[in-house]
């Protein structure tokens, strides 16, 4: 059976080095971006960015503790505000939308999603709950990495935009 979540529980975390490995992965995949991996992940509860040897940024509904040393930044209660953070490597920054639908809405969102291609795409077993990741480099040293979470319990659709720039090159 699968958890009923809501957008409203939503909570941002960016932590120095991978994500803890308690998180649920569903689906998972490693692209290349200035010789850094960086994995894309759908998880339980939403969804993780690693770019190695760097940062984790993590979009869940669950609480979690991070330890001191690792916390940049974290947000208990996901909001539009932007978050940026750099160092004398890169740039990144976190911007995430809310969207509440009529259910007639929702359903042709739910159709979009369904027929698009996208870098990672799970709906959720039994539910009208999907998840979709997708990363693309707008220039040779910026990669834009969209993600795409709906909530079906309340027809609403979280959209969220990681832009990372590097100077690895």
């Amino acid at each position: 059976m699968t958890e009923i979540q809501n957008s409203a529980d939503l909570k941002y975390y960016l932590i120095q080095g991978a994500p803890p490995r308690f998180l649920s992965i569903y689906m998972q995949k490693t692209i290349q971006f200035c010789d850094k991996n960086i994995e894309l992940a759908i998880i339980g509860s939403s969804h993780f960015i690693y770019l190695e040897n760097q940062f984790s940024e993590i979009l869940s509904c669950h609480d979690f503790e991070v330890d001191e040393k690792n916390k940049i930044q974290i947000v208990k209660k996901a909001d539009e505000k932007p978050v940026f953070f750099e160092t004398k490597n890169l740039r990144y920054s976190f911007t995430m939308i809310i969207k509440m639908l009529n259910p007639i809405e929702f359903l042709n969102f739910e159709e979009f999603i369904l027929h698009s291609n996208f870098t990672l795409k799970m709906a959720f077993l039994g539910t009208s709950a999907w998840t979709v990741v997708d990363a693309e480099e707008i220039l040779p040293n910026k990669l834009r990495i969209l993600t795409i979470h709906t909530y079906p319990e309340n027809d609403s659709v979280v959209f969220t935009t990681s832009l990372i720039r590097s100077s690895f090159l």
